[in-house]
């Protein structure tokens, strides 16, 4: 009698068991395809890059073996490589846009890379205590060139007049705003 009442228990243990775990089951498999729809466009875009990524690096130490905190970087073409500091100085978190500014060559254009406030103050750091020195130019992890630190006169936005064709140089500047969303999407959850 104990032997059948502990049965009836179990199965009426394992049926309840059942019955929630499918609706767990059902709710999570609801929960996943509602929430996904929304961000389905986030996961087809995960593979491209949204715009150029940029960044500004000090060039490393002379002797200064590559390790964790420097890494030899070449440029596109393979023909020159340097060896800077991991870390950039001022990158896509910092620029908010930037515009095409004109150099006299219609092909060659300047990019004018505008700061938020943080990489305003940054640049001006970097101005007041290093003018004169030279910053490698990262364009899509690759060396683009040296950029000459210039005194503190305009700390709100950066000249780049670098060897860039305008097609690339509209490029870069199209893709500075989704850059720096994507840097700060999740401030806004806060």
């Amino acid at each position: 009698m104990d032997r059948d009442r502990t049965d009836r228990r179990r199965r009426d243990a394992a049926r309840r068991l059942g019955r929630s775990s499918l609706g767990a089951v059902l709710l999570l498999a609801g929960l996943m395809a509602a929430g996904g729809c929304a961000r389905l466009p986030a996961w087809t875009r995960a593979g491209r890059a949204p715009g150029r990524a940029l960044s500004l690096h000090r060039f490393a130490d002379p002797g200064l073996i590559p390790g964790q905190a420097t890494q030899v970087v070449g440029s596109p073409d393979g023909m020159q490589r340097v060896c800077i500091q991991r870390l950039p100085v001022i990158g896509n978190r910092e620029i908010p846009s930037g515009e095409l500014v004109d150099t006299g060559r219609p092909e060659r254009p300047a990019v004018r890379l505008h700061l938020d406030h943080q990489g305003a103050v940054l640049w001006m750091q970097t101005c007041v205590s290093t003018p004169g020195d030279s910053l490698a130019v990262l364009l899509d992890g690759f060396y683009w060139y040296a950029l000459t630190i210039p005194r503190a006169v305009d700390t709100q936005s950066i000249l780049l007049d670098g060897p860039i064709g305008r097609s690339e140089a509209e490029a870069l500047v199209k893709g500075l705003p989704t850059r720096y969303r994507e840097h700060h999407r999740m401030k806004r959850l806060f």
